[in-house]
Order: structure tokens, then C-alpha cells, then sequence
């Protein structure tokens, strides 16, 4: 009697603990790692009761002066380099988990010389597992200039009896015949990534950026947090003889990401509890570049330029896109922003237009809300991105 009196007590024991231990399992293998410029574990939101977690990894090319040679018209390979996005897909057994994978350069563009001709430059191998399609029917597709947001792979996973399945889409980039613009392409480096995100709505048009003009704004309301939150924007100006914003927030305690015409530079600028601090970037210029801030570190073009730890940062205000909220309008165009907090992807503004209306605006792939200018201005959409 007394042995079993025990096994009832025990064994309803036993029976918590697997449950604790699953239940914690699986929330750790939720829990988003730490962010870096070259990883990022994020989650991504689809429209079923499925769960999407996806790892982006970067990948990089340096062009040195031997490589940029106007007379080699050689075909054989130069340099390679790989990147990879890797998904898991967890809900019940059949549940699926529809989504993109998308090629974005990152930082230094592409900048080929003219005349080149027929001289291959830059092939992408896409290696889609089973589940994923590779959009070029070729599985390799030759670029002069990357273009950002193309899409690379469509995967639709099916969630097994195991409760979940994982695909891992990488891309081989191959270099050949560098013929390069050599006052702009010496000894820089050039980042590529994959990031995966779901397929946009059939009402929204995904497009490469938007344009602003000069009187434009969009009001994410994000308040910023320096001690827990990041931001990145891609951006390219289309004049220099401007004070704009590509992010900004009211002044006051403040985060602004500037083209500064009077300082003659690009900056990050924050405003702290100690003080104004600004982090100089680089003579402004006419070229594609991505910046912004994360665990207090700032970057430029996947370049850390300083350490901000040591500060102490007043509570951020809302932020905006293309403007600081009711001045210092950027001009040029924007390709897309990306927001942290607590080193996950809190918020992926992808431009596009409604189909509907045509009203151009930014959708975010973690919520589904589709942003919209304030501004006395028209946003102008860019270039469709085609399947």
C-alpha cells in the first residue's frame, strides 16, 4: 500500500518536469541569439497559426587593385564568397509556412566601368532544398549591379508529424571579370545578404525603394530605446545640397540619421543625459549606403564606427522615416529599414504600393501593418521587384 501511495506521488512528479523541460526546450530554441553585422536570428510573421524562425547570414567580397584590371577578360572565377538564410517552420503537423528569400546588397553597391560587353562580372548560384524554388529557371543569374529585394527563393514548408521542418537557402556569389569604376571601388567591400520574410499580400506590390522628394515623412510610431533597441536604413541621396533626415525623431531627446550639408558629412547623431554626441560618418555623397545603430554601436556601410556603451541615453521619441517629424526632409530614395529590440527584428519596412490606389507606402512583414506618408508631399514608388 505504502509503495503505492508512492508511485502516485512520484510519478505525476516525473510527468511535470518532461513537461517543464519541453516547454522550456522550445522556448530556447525560440529565444533570438545575439545580433551582429554578419548574423540574425529573427522571427518572421505569417498570416497561419505557424511560427517561422529564421537565421540570416552575410557574406562579403573585397575588390583589391590587382582584381580591378580594365584589361583581364578572362572568365576564369576571381573570388567567391557564400551566404545563407535557414528557416524552421513549427505548428501542428500540416500546417504550412509560405515565404521569400531575398537578395539585398548591403553597404557598397556594384559599381561596374562601361563598355564592358558581353564579359561575365558577377554570378549568383541559388541552392534551394526540397520545399523551395529557385525563381531563375537557370539556377544562376548574372547581375551588373545586384538589385535589392529580389527575390531569390519561394519556399512553402509543410510541418511533419515531428512538429517541425527547416530549409536552408544559400547563394554562391562568383566574381570573374572585375572590370570596375576604380576611383569608387577601390579596396571597398562589398556585403550581401539573404533574408527571408513572407510573401506581401496580393493587394501590395513589393518595389526596390521609394522616393522622396523633399516633403515626405513616415511615422513609424517606434520610440526608440538605445539601451535595448537598434535601427537600419538603406538609403541614396539624390542631392547633396541638403539637410535631411532618412530617420529622425522631434528634438528634445532625439536619434537622428542625417545628411548634413552644413558639417559637409553623413552622421548618427544621439542626444544623451550628458550631452549631445555625434558620430561623423564620411563626406556626403551620391552612393548607396546602409547605417544606423545597434547596442549602442553605430555603423556605416557594415563598418562599426563608435562605441556608445559607456553613454547614458534619455527615453527615445517616435521616429519617422525620410524626415526628424515636420522638417529636414530627406531627398533621394530609400530601400527599406529595419528595427531591434532585445536583439530580435522587431520591425522590417519593406517598400511597395498598393495595388488599388497606387498609393506607395512601407508594409512591415513582423506586424502586417501597411505604413503611410504624412507628409504634405506624394511618395513616388520605385521599380516593381518581379517573382
Amino acid at each position: 500500500m505504502q509503495q503505492k501511495n508512492i508511485k502516485l506521488f512520484i510519478y505525476p512528479l516525473i510527468s511535470l518536469g518532461i513537461f517543464i523541460v519541453l516547454v522550456f526546450g522550445a522556448a530556447y530554441a525560440y529565444i533570438p541569439g545575439t545580433i551582429n553585422m554578419n548574423t540574425a536570428n529573427y522571427q518572421v510573421t505569417l498570416p497561419s497559426q505557424t511560427s517561422l524562425i529564421c537565421t540570416r547570414t552575410n557574406c562579403s567580397v573585397t575588390v583589391t587593385p590587382a582584381m580591378m584590371t580594365n584589361t583581364n577578360t578572362s572568365s576564369t572565377e576571381k573570388v567567391s564568397n557564400t551566404c545563407s538564410v535557414n528557416c524552421t517552420c513549427s505548428g501542428t503537423p500540416n500546417a504550412v509556412c509560405s515565404y521569400n528569400v531575398y537578395l539585398q546588397n548591403v553597404g557598397m553597391p556594384y559599381y561596374p566601368s562601361t563598355g564592358l560587353g558581353t564579359n561575365k562580372e558577377l554570378t549568383v548560384n541559388v541552392t534551394s532544398p526540397s520545399g523551395c524554388t529557385v525563381q531563375n529557371t537557370s539556377n544562376v543569374e548574372t547581375q551588373v549591379n545586384t538589385q535589392a529585394g529580389k527575390i531569390v527563393s519561394n519556399c512553402t514548408l509543410t510541418v511533419p508529424q515531428s512538429g517541425s521542418v527547416s530549409a536552408n537557402v544559400t547563394a554562391e556569389f562568383k566574381w570573374y571579370n572585375l572590370n570596375l569604376n576604380q576611383d569608387i571601388n577601390l579596396n571597398k567591400i562589398y556585403n550581401y545578404r539573404l533574408v527571408a520574410g513572407y510573401m506581401l499580400p496580393a493587394e501590395y506590390q513589393q518595389v526596390e525603394y521609394l522616393i522622396f522628394d523633399g516633403a515626405e515623412q513616415i511615422p513609424t510610431n517606434y520610440s526608440f530605446n538605445y539601451d535595448t533597441d537598434g535601427v537600419f536604413v538603406t538609403f541614396q541621396a539624390s542631392t547633396d545640397a541638403q539637410n535631411g533626415m532618412m530617420i529622425g525623431s522631434t528634438s528634445g531627446s532625439y536619434l537622428w540619421m542625417y545628411y548634413y550639408q552644413s558639417g559637409n558629412r553623413i552622421s548618427i547623431y544621439g542626444n544623451s543625459t550628458t550631452g549631445q554626441v555625434s558620430t561623423p560618418v564620411k563626406t556626403r555623397d551620391l552612393n548607396k549606403h546602409t547605417m544606423g545603430i545597434l547596442n549602442k554601436l553605430t555603423y556605416f556601410d557594415g563598418v562599426k564606427l563608435t562605441d556608445w556603451t559607456s553613454k547614458s541615453f534619455s527615453t527615445q521619441r517616435p521616429l519617422y522615416v525620410g524626415s526628424y517629424g515636420g522638417g529636414y526632409y530627406f531627398q533621394g530614395n530609400i530601400y527599406g529599414v529595419t528595427m531591434y529590440r532585445n536583439n530580435a527584428i522587431s520591425m522590417d519596412l519593406i517598400p511597395c504600393y498598393r495595388k488599388s490606389d497606387n498609393v506607395a507606402g512601407m508594409y512591415d512583414i513582423i506586424s502586417g501593418n501597411f505604413l503611410l506618408n504624412n507628409g504634405s508631399g506624394t511618395l513616388v514608388a520605385g521599380p516593381d521587384i518581379l517573382d
